[in-house]
């Protein structure tokens, strides 16, 4: 932020209103039972009473999942924008629930890997260190999961598969590095 009245008051009031909105949506979310699955089809689809999902995002060909755009709603008003993501779970990834964060498992698992990535991003906005990273509110194991045939190729006779939400970003990680300005910051930060 800038060096001016206005600004460093907009800046607080940013940081208040993402801190504001993680509590409250981590509260909600924490109330979803650890085996619930995405229910609905179309565009009636939801995971709770509070997270509604409108569309997939991408084209429905990636073989790691299905990303979905959701909105965490309160007195019908959207809140909050997330991505609901619902990842395939192969047979030995279902172990790796156990210890999800293990040496061992990171080593064998992009899945887990990932979401330990985004587990370190959000303990990040926890610390108020860096509010404008993606935070990842909760992820599960649904034991019911239907898939598309073109991720089922990958996938066959795949019933498990994690769910995972977290704020929605603004393109993708590789779009953000690839910025002009963003690359004299990586090459300082390295």
């Amino acid at each position: 932020c800038f060096d001016t009245s206005y600004l460093k008051l907009f800046c607080v009031l940013h940081v208040m209103n993402r801190v504001y909105n993680y509590i409250n949506i981590k509260k909600d979310i924490d109330q979803i039972s650890t085996d619930r699955c995405i229910t609905g089809s179309g565009a009636s689809m939801s995971l709770s009473s509070h997270i509604h999902i409108f569309n997939q995002l991408g084209d429905n060909s990636n073989k790691n999942g299905e990303i979905y755009r959701a909105c965490w709603e309160k007195n019908q008003l959207c809140n909050a924008q997330l991505v609901v993501k619902k990842i395939p779970l192969k047979d030995r990834e279902f172990e790796y629930i156990k210890d999800p964060f293990s040496l061992k498992v990171l080593n064998k698992s992009t899945t887990f890997s990932e979401l330990y990535f985004l587990k370190l991003l959000t303990l990040l906005v926890e610390q108020g260190i860096c509010m404008n990273v993606p935070i990842l509110y909760k992820y599960f194991v649904c034991d019911s999961c239907t898939f598309p045939p073109k991720i089922l190729k990958y996938h066959p006779r795949t019933t498990k598969c994690l769910i995972a939400v977290t704020d929605i970003a603004q393109g993708t990680f590789k779009q953000f590095l690839k910025k002009e300005k963003r690359q004299k910051v990586n090459i300082n930060a390295y």
